[in-house]
Formats: structure tokens, C-alpha cells, sequence
């Protein structure tokens, strides 16, 4: 009896088991599964994709209309030769195109509106973008503070001025250069103290203005510097510009100081894309700067598909703990599905007198849900880079509530080429391949602060492939935990570059402190570098049922190292040590330790990325670069080695191509028998 209740659960479990998978392959391919991230398919699959979606909303529309400051909203016709002028009489044009929409706004460049509202519109198929020569539309809710004879010294606080503002300050800057913005003061004596600040306290404006020539902060009665405020009633708080409609399209405009008002924790944005359900909307070549909490956004109750390209933003003025996101995807229930594209965090958190001084603050790129067990759709980040500013931000593209994934094939969050410099990480987990995201091609540099976590983590269930990381923690009292066992692990790292800078008394713990705990984290086919102290990659085992049957249950697979200690060497069972820090990125020989570490990942994929551009399928370690040993017709298909790569060979041989070059030579004749004798060699030991 017992073995026949045993069978019966064990058939029950097959069906439901089957029954989900048929489920969740019909949610797949209703999103048009992508091919697995470690595809050199997958980057046709999104370039097609991307120029779907931007097709799908295009600038060209039936009807266009001109808005120029030398128009006039009475006389005007809306003509390029006589244009209307204020963002109200564009709000109005717009409305009135409904239902059926198929209109264009189109604002003169070199322009500026200050006006308060910004547009937001409920038409579908509507352009609001720019024509003309010149820098890009702006759209700003920061007004001049006026009369600059007005200001006066503020008595027993040198350098400090002031002058009356009935109306609640909520950002003031000196001038429009945004790598020196204001930090926001919340006492007057904090103030006096730092150059480039500024308090707004019962009615009156307090500044102090930026170290001019001689290290004196200049006056500004004479400076001649534009000093502007947002100063909004919350009655007239609006967005820069906001679409709702399906096939909206917002493209090369400027917008500053939305949505920075008294009302603490409003959603208004620079740029917002609304659309929900089916609804499309891109944003295309735009720069948000001065923001509450996010700058450029889609926000929605449930779905939408925004697609947010070469777009720039910066500078939020969070109230909170400083951990405002740039770039911003988020929908109530789920079911969003969102792209950003070559897009830009210039800055992050503006400095304020309640975060910790000298710290940097934000996310690059952040996407989340706000109901439990809603789940965000295809999320693809390519190529977006964080910079490395005095406002920079703390932590790069993170995620949460990632649509669940069966392995790596059913990963539907795409960070692709990230570049992130100079972030501390401090008081925020970097996440890289959080809850289900693939990262492909990034690279990271952190340099954490003193008086922050010493160390960086990773969420659970992640992939991170072909990356470089590389971090300084010389900074830090005590020893240095990357992949912290509070973070829940499993991160999966192949082919990466991992570098830390640390000091001789330091040692750096990949997977915790102490003894191996990493959660089940895997680091395999990398290149491990330690300069300074000690290196201990010290993770646990993998648990056993995530394994391959027959795969060893360790958590270091063939990887490279230089600076370890002893005792994780041991721990990897293809290890290969390097005689020097300073690993070429160039072509090893197909017969070299490193060339020949590769093992596959899980499922039989092989990495085929090369984060310098160069996309084919190869079998080396890390960033060091070998397009193909032994499988020369470059065959993906178990047994992978065949005696068509012999065929393949001759014929290359033959050719006289450099891809018959096995050996490595650099001398004439470039090939000769020494590459015959390699191939055979290289073949025979497995080097793909």
C-alpha cells in the first residue's frame, strides 16, 4: 500500500508539474519569448523588437502644429510661419483631437517655457516634440527670483544672502550647470557653512551662493548668475508632460523642476508614459532634470508597454532616505513591459543637509509593483549608463518583482551592457541578476565609502554573464563581503571579470565572512583578481537538486585567479593560477589553460559574449577572448566536436584565413603544420 500511495503522489506531481509548464509556456509565448539571454540571437530578437515599438508610435502625424515664444495663441493659426505659443493652448489642441487623436505639437527649439502646468493629455496617437535649430525645448517650473538688487547680506552669516519669497521654496539653483547643483539646507547655520546651498524658512530665501575666483562666494547683487526657484503652489503641482493615450510619442524635449513641490510622495514626473493594458507610448531624446522622486517614468495600475530611448535625467530632490530612482518603470498590478535603450542617469540624489554628507544616493534605473503577487512583463535595460558624477548615484539598474524564471531561458529582465562608474554602494544592496534578471555585458565600478555596509549583495535567483566588477574597498574600516549571506544568493556568475583593490590588513569574502555561506551562489569560467589583501571566495554548495545530474556540488567552476588564498583554490576543481595580476584581453592560444577551463552552464548553454563588442560563441574564461578552438563551423548541437570541424579546418586552412592560425603565431607564414597539430590537440581535449 505504501508504494502504491507513493506512486500515485509521484504521478500526481508529473501532472500538475506538466500542467503548470503547459501553462506558463502559453504565458511565454503570448510574450513572444525572447531567445535565452546567452544567444547571439537575442540581440536580432530585441533590435527587431525596438524598432517594433518604435514604429509603432511614430512622430509623423496627419495634423502638426507649431508652438514658438515669438507666437501668440489669438493670432496665431498654429502654422510654422505663424505659430501659437503657450503650453495651455497646446493642452487644448491636443484635447480637442480626441477621440481619434493623429496630431502633432511641435515646440521651436531654443525656447523656453516656463509655465506651470506642463501637458498631459488622454488622446491616443499624439507627438509632442520640436522642430527647428538649437538646443532642445524646454519646459521648466523654475521662474527667476527677480530683482537681483533685492538680495541683501544675511547679519552674523558671511556669504550668506537673503531676500523675501512668501510662496514655499521647494529647489532653487544658481545657474543651469548641473554638475554643481545646490544642496538643500534645513538649518540656516548649515547653510553659512557650505558654499552652493540654500533654505527656504518662515517667507524668506536664504542662499549661499558657490565659491567664485579667490575662494570667496560670489554676490549675487553683481554675479550676474541666473538664481531661479521652484516655487509652486501644490493647487498647480503638475507633471513636465504625461501621456495616457495609445501610440503616444514624446520626443527631444527638456523639462526641470516638476512635481518638486510641498506635497511629499507625488508622482510627477518630467516625463511619464500613463498607458495601461495594451496601451504604447515612447519617450525618445529627452532630459529630465530636477525631480521629486523619478525624472523620466512609466507609471500605470496595470501593464502598458513604454519604451524610453537616449534619454538623459538626473538630480532628484528626494524627502526621504535618498533612494530615488532616475529611470522608473512601475505598474500597480503588473503585466508592464518596458525598454530603456541607450539612455543616461547623469546624476542622482541631490545633496541635502538630511543625508549623510559626502555619500551618493539613487538608482540609475529602478522597476517594481505595488501588489502582492503582481509581477512586472519583458523588462529590457541595454546599454544605459550611470555616470560618475559628484551627484552620481549609489546603485545602477536594480529590480523587484521579476516575472518568475524556470532557469535562464525564462528570464524576462534584460540588463544588457550597463555601464555603471564610481558607485559607493552605500546603504543600498547592489543587485546584480536581481530576482530573475539576466545581466549581460555590464560593467560596475564601486568604490564604497567609509561609514557605509561593508559590502555589496546580490537577490536571489539571478544571472550575471560576461560582466566586469571591479571595486575598491580600501575605504572601508574591517574586512570587505561581496555577495553577502544576508542577501539570499544564488546568483549565477559565468564568464565575468571580478577585480578588487583592498589593503594588505583587508581581506575580501565573496559569499560572507567566516566560513563558506553564499546561499548557493555560483562563480564559474571567471576571472578572480585580488590586489592588496587577501581574496576568499568562499561560497557554499549549491543546494543539490538545483545540480545536473553528475555535476559536482561545487560553487567555483574553472576559473582564473591571481591573489586567492590557498585554501579556495583547493575548493575549484579546474582552477588555472595566473603568474600575474594583469590578465591580457587579447587571444590566448586554443592549447592554453585558460582557453580550454570553459564548462557549460546549466541546460548545455555556452556563453556566447564578448563585452567588447564582438559576438560569437566561444569557450574561454571571463573578458579573454578565443571565437573558437576546436568547434571551427561554430556548431551548438551536442556532440558539439564533430568531423565537420575538421572539414572546416581543411577548408579554412586552405583559404589561407587567420581563423586556421590554432597555434597563435604571429610569424610568416602565419599558418603552417604547428596548426594542424594544435587543432588535432585541441579537439581531442575538448577545446571548443
Amino acid at each position: 500500500m505504501v508504494k502504491v500511495r507513493q506512486r500515485r503522489e509521484f504521478l500526481r506531481a508529473v501532472v500538475l508539474a506538466t500542467l503548470w509548464l503547459a501553462w506558463w509556456s502559453g504565458v511565454c509565448t503570448a510574450q513572444s519569448s525572447p531567445p535565452v539571454a546567452t544567444d547571439p540571437a537575442w540581440f536580432t530578437w530585441y533590435q527587431g523588437l525596438l524598432a517594433q515599438r518604435l514604429a509603432e508610435c511614430p512622430r509623423e502625424r496627419s495634423q502638426t502644429f507649431y508652438f514658438s515664444q515669438s507666437g501668440d495663441d489669438v493670432s496665431g493659426d498654429g502654422t510654422i510661419g505663424n505659430p501659437w505659443k503657450s503650453l495651455a493652448k497646446a493642452r487644448a489642441v491636443l484635447a480637442a483631437a480626441a477621440p481619434a487623436g493623429d496630431v502633432a505639437v511641435l515646440f521651436k527649439r531654443g525656447d523656453v517655457w516656463r509655465e506651470t502646468p506642463g501637458i498631459e493629455v488622454w488622446t491616443p496617437r499624439v507627438t509632442i516634440a520640436d522642430y527647428g535649430k538649437g538646443p532642445k525645448p524646454l519646459f521648466t517650473a523654475f521662474t527667476s527670483v527677480g530683482d537681483p538688487s533685492l538680495w541683501t547680506p544675511t547679519p552674523g552669516h558671511p556669504g550668506v544672502y537673503q531676500r523675501p519669497a512668501p510662496v514655499q521654496v521647494t529647489c532653487a539653483k544658481q545657474d543651469d550647470d548641473l554638475d554643481r547643483a545646490w544642496a538643500k539646507g534645513s538649518t540656516l547655520g548649515w547653510v553659512a557653512s557650505r558654499p552652493g546651498s540654500w533654505l527656504w524658512q518662515n517667507g524668506v530665501l536664504y542662499v549661499h551662493p558657490r565659491l567664485g575666483p579667490g575662494g570667496v562666494a560670489t554676490d549675487p547683487r553683481v554675479d550676474g548668475f541666473a538664481y531661479e526657484v521652484v516655487a509652486v503652489p501644490a493647487a498647480l503641482a503638475s507633471p513636465g508632460v504625461r501621456v495616457h493615450g495609445d501610440g503616444s510619442r514624446i520626443e527631444n524635449l527638456r523639462a526641470q523642476g516638476y512635481g518638486i513641490t510641498v506635497q511629499q510622495g507625488t508622482q510627477l514626473h518630467a516625463f511619464e508614459s500613463r498607458v495601461e493594458g495594451e496601451g504604447r507610448a515612447v519617450i525618445v531624446g529627452c532630459e529630465g532634470h530636477y525631480g521629486l522622486a523619478h525624472n523620466i517614468t512609466h507609471w500605470s495600475a496595470e501593464g502598458g508597454r513604454a519604451t524610453i530611448v537616449n534619454c538623459e535625467a538626473g538630480l532628484c530632490m528626494s524627502s526621504g532616505d535618498g533612494a530615488a530612482t532616475i529611470f522608473n518603470t512601475y505598474a500597480h498590478h503588473g503585466g508592464v513591459q518596458t525598454i530603456f535603450e541607450g539612455c543616461v542617469a547623469t546624476h542622482g540624489v541631490v545633496a541635502q543637509e538630511t543625508l549623510p554628507a559626502g555619500r551618493r544616493h539613487g538608482f540609475g534605473v529602478y522597476g517594481h509593483t505595488g501588489y502582492g503577487g503582481a509581477y512586472l512583463g519583458l523588462t529590457v535595460v541595454s546599454n544605459v549608463v550611470t555616470r560618475d558624477t559628484a551627484f552620481g548615484c549609489s546603485i545602477g539598474a536594480t529590480f523587484s518583482d521579476l516575472t518568475p524564471a524556470l532557469g535562464l531561458a525564462g528570464a524576462r529582465c534584460f540588463i544588457v551592457g550597463e555601464k555603471f562608474e564610481g558607485g559607493s554602494g552605500t546603504g543600498l544592496p547592489w543587485s546584480p541578476g536581481l530576482r530573475n534578471a539576466a545581466v549581460v555585458n555590464g560593467h560596475y565600478t564601486f568604490k564604497p565609502e567609509p561609514g557605509g555596509f561593508p559590502w555589496l549583495s546580490s537577490e536571489a535567483g539571478g544571472w550575471l554573464i560576461n560582466s566586469t566588477v571591479r571595486i575598491d574597498c580600501r575605504g572601508v574600516a574591517g574586512d570587505f563581503g561581496v555577495l553577502a549571506p544576508s542577501s539570499g544568493g544564488r546568483l549565477q556568475a559565468w564568464n565575468c571579470r571580478f577585480e578588487f583593490e583592498s589593503r594588505p590588513d583587508q581581506r575580501v569574502w565573496i559569499g560572507g565572512w567566516g566560513a563558506p555561506n553564499s546561499a548557493g551562489s555560483v562563480i564559474a569560467n571567471s576571472v578572480v583578481i585580488s590586489r592588496g589583501g587577501a581574496c576568499d571566495p568562499n561560497l557554499a554548495p549549491p543546494p543539490p537538486l538545483r545540480r545536473r545530474r553528475g555535476e559536482p556540488a561545487v560553487p567555483l567552476r574553472a576559473n582564473a585567479y591571481w591573489g586567492v588564498t590557498a585554501e579556495s583554490v583547493q575548493r575549484d576543481p579546474r582552477a588555472v593560477l595566473l603568474g600575474s595580476a594583469e590578465v591580457s584581453e587579447g587571444e590566448p592560444a586554443c592549447l592554453s589553460e585558460l582557453a580550454c577551463a570553459m564548462w557549460e552552464m546549466p541546460g548545455g548553454v555556452h556563453p556566447g559574449y564578448d563585452q567588447r563588442g564582438l559576438v560569437a560563441w566561444r569557450n574561454d574564461v571571463g573578458p579573454i577572448e578565443r571565437p573558437w578552438c576546436a568547434n571551427c563551423d561554430g556548431s551548438t548541437v551536442n556532440p558539439v566536436l564533430t568531423a565537420a570541424d575538421f572539414q572546416c579546418f581543411l577548408a579554412k586552412f586552405a583559404a589561407g584565413d587567420p581563423g586556421a592560425n590554432c597555434d597563435g603565431s604571429t610569424g610568416s607564414p602565419l599558418l603552417t603544420a604547428a596548426d594542424f597539430t594544435c587543432f588535432q590537440q585541441a579537439f581531442v581535449r575538448g577545446c571548443r
